[in-house]
């Protein structure tokens, strides 16, 4: 758990650096001495080796979050294909339910906040959670309610199939508290 957090932020590499890299030059104007250059330069060669490395690595979370970005897009744009295929085909309602809403809402904006997303590689296949805020401004197609706002609460399962991370359920709430 703590390595897949290494590689989902770059914060505590840069921080670790700095922190690193501003007492080795301390120790250096104070002791004079080339050795200490060396470990300057060592600790920056590690720094961005750790980088690179937090770059090239996509984790599950991250993944999970890109699939939920695309869900955003193909909603605003009302592709409903593209919709679908973030779905597991054995999630009917889920898919059900997305169809619908395609059928009779067109999104302005979609923002997605407060995300938490568990992974458990343990089940088979593994399986995920996504927690979420959505808040989202959209018109009914009938022009019956132009412009409304809405927050809900999403809970989205998800399953790690063939073609990656697929919705598998949701869970609507509306406390968002």
């Amino acid at each position: 758990m703590a390595i897949e957090t290494l590689f989902e932020d770059p914060l505590p590499i840069l921080f670790v650096g700095v922190v690193a890299e501003a007492l080795l030059i301390l120790a250096f104007f104070h002791l004079r001495r080339w050795e200490i250059l060396v470990g300057v330069f060592g600790v920056a060669a590690l720094v961005g080796v750790l980088l690179l490395v937090e770059a090239l690595v996509v984790t599950d979370r991250e993944k999970i979050e890109a699939q939920l970005d695309r869900g955003v897009v193909a909603f605003l744009r009302g592709d409903k294909e593209g919709v679908l295929n973030l779905i597991a085909p054995e999630a009917t309602a889920t898919r059900a339910r997305a169809e619908l809403v395609l059928r009779f809402v067109k999104f302005h904006w979609i923002k997605l906040r407060n995300l938490e997303i568990v992974v458990n590689r343990l089940t088979s296949p593994p399986t995920a959670e996504a927690r979420f805020h959505a808040a989202f401004h959209f018109e009914d197609r009938s022009g019956h309610y132009p412009y409304r706002y809405e927050e809900v609460g999403l809970l989205v399962e998800f399953v790690l199939t063939d073609q990656g991370w697929l919705v598998s359920d949701h869970v609507e709430y509306f406390d968002v508290r």
